[in-house]
């Protein structure tokens, strides 16, 4: 519509080499999730145009300093769990393969889910027990920490102690969509 068109501009996204039976893509938005379709696109041979409605890039949601990232977690190991957890391997992989973390975009800190009451621990605890049975099956380090090891793991004294998510981390979400 007229309002779209009179806020939006076209960001271009350099492309590989687009031969006779090209294919275009319009994506729309040039946050996390349009910026890592457009690259992806791109990087496949497609033609690439990408409309955002500010005059930058990352401007909205994906326009916060820093990002965590970490897998969901469930004891019966569900759907969302599955899912979430494919997401951030292939979200490492991703964040590799172009560089973010050489350049210092991303990084696989880890993260501690600092528990809130005892009753919070022994939730925790659960998780951890469950998914130790799991071990072996791609689910990454998670562990359970007291709190002078959450503490000592942190670099700083936590009030509690937590569980320890190996494949967590952070990116920077502007700069990376300005790749």
């Amino acid at each position: 519509d007229a309002l779209w068109q009179q806020s939006s501009r076209v960001v271009e996204l350099p492309t590989a080499r687009v031969s006779a039976g090209a294919r275009l893509a319009i994506v729309i938005g040039a946050g996390l999730a349009g910026s890592a379709v457009a690259a992806e696109l791109a990087q496949r041979g497609w033609e690439v145009q990408v409309f955002e409605r500010h005059g930058v890039i990352a401007a909205e949601a994906s326009g916060n300093p820093v990002a965590a990232f970490r897998p969901h977690l469930s004891l019966d190991d569900c759907a969302l769990s599955r899912l979430s957890r494919a997401g951030v391997q292939a979200l490492h992989r991703s964040l590799d393969r172009h560089g973010a973390y050489a350049d210092k975009l991303a990084e696989r800190t880890g993260l501690i889910e600092v528990a809130d009451s005892p009753d919070d621990l022994r939730r925790l605890a659960a998780l951890a027990q469950a998914y130790s049975a799991r071990a072996g099956k791609g689910l990454g380090e998670v562990e359970l920490l007291d709190q002078h090891a959450a503490s000592n793991k942190a670099g700083a004294a936590l009030r509690s102690g937590g569980l320890w998510l190996r494949e967590a981390g952070w990116v920077r979400p502007p700069a990376l969509c300005a790749r």
